[in-house]
């Protein structure tokens, strides 16, 4: 930020530096400042892609996607090859849920950059969202063919062959996942699904502990864990869980509160 500074001090119509200053800024969480470094390039170089596509993604972190989506068409105007433009054109379509356009995108930066791994990542999201399964799959294994450390993607295609019936082939993506990154709470609660799936009970109960010791609010943690315990009879530790559940729970699980608050009661009944 400091070499940035100096470079404006010397010649402040320099649009680079005013770019990278943003860039800082943005990576500071600073995002008023970054966009007001972007626009700043912009008024110097007004055909800048760079600078349309890192106001975008300003624009995008906050909330503000109507104006992601035009500064990207605008980078794409002045470079219709720019595969980044394309790529968070296409993210930001999917945000939308705009998920045919999303992909047509994602195509598109695949076209002029076949290994941009996130876009390989993020276009086997979508496939999964419409549940084109097998696409997902292939998606998810060429970005894993580029970077086999991607520890997103072991976990996506791990998600991906458990909804295909590949039990298998799940748990061994969560756990190459989890090698990779051991402190991603999703994967140790998608683990102890299979887990559970497969009537490895114990085996389960570790990984929900797992991801509840590394994210304590987890909800549907809590309420899966509850129910093992439930079904080995270990009453005491299943109320503990759903107590736990219903205090941590977002407004979206309102119906699996009353459920939970339900098993609660009944559960108090029987250990009196």
């Amino acid at each position: 930020m400091a070499e940035c500074k100096e470079a404006l001090w010397i010649n402040p119509a320099f649009a680079e530096a005013h770019i990278n200053l943003g860039i800082a800024y943005h990576n500071l969480g600073q995002l008023d400042l970054a966009i007001s470094e972007y626009k700043e390039a912009l008024r110097i170089s007004p055909n800048s892609a760079e600078a349309h596509i890192n106001l975008g993604v300003s624009y995008k972190d906050l909330g503000k996607l109507d104006l992601a989506l035009a500064e990207y068409k605008v980078a794409l105007r002045i470079d219709r090859n720019h595969d980044k433009a394309h790529s968070n054109l296409g993210a930001a379509y999917y945000h939308q849920g705009k998920l045919d356009l999303a992909i047509s995108e994602y195509k598109e930066a695949l076209r002029i950059n076949p290994n941009y791994i996130e876009t390989l990542y993020n276009l086997g999201i979508a496939y999964d969202d419409l549940g084109k399964l097998d696409a997902a799959i292939v998606e998810y294994k060429e970005a894993l063919r580029i970077d086999p450390t991607h520890a997103g993607a072991h976990h996506n295609l791990g998600i991906a062959y458990r909804k295909a019936g590949n039990p298998d082939a799940a748990i061994a993506e969560y756990e190459e996942a989890l090698r990779i990154d051991p402190t991603h709470a999703r994967v140790h609660y998608n683990l102890g699904i299979a887990y559970k799936d497969q009537g490895r009970l114990d085996s389960a109960i570790a990984e929900y502990k797992e991801a509840l010791r590394i994210d304590p609010n987890d909800a549907e943690a809590h309420f899966n864990l509850g129910a093992i315990y439930e079904a080995q009879g270990k009453l005491r530790e299943a109320v503990e869980c759903f107590q736990n559940f219903v205090r941590v729970a977002p407004p979206r699980y309102a119906s699996y509160v009353r459920q939970a608050e339900e098993k609660i009661r009944q559960l108090d009944q029987r250990l009196q």
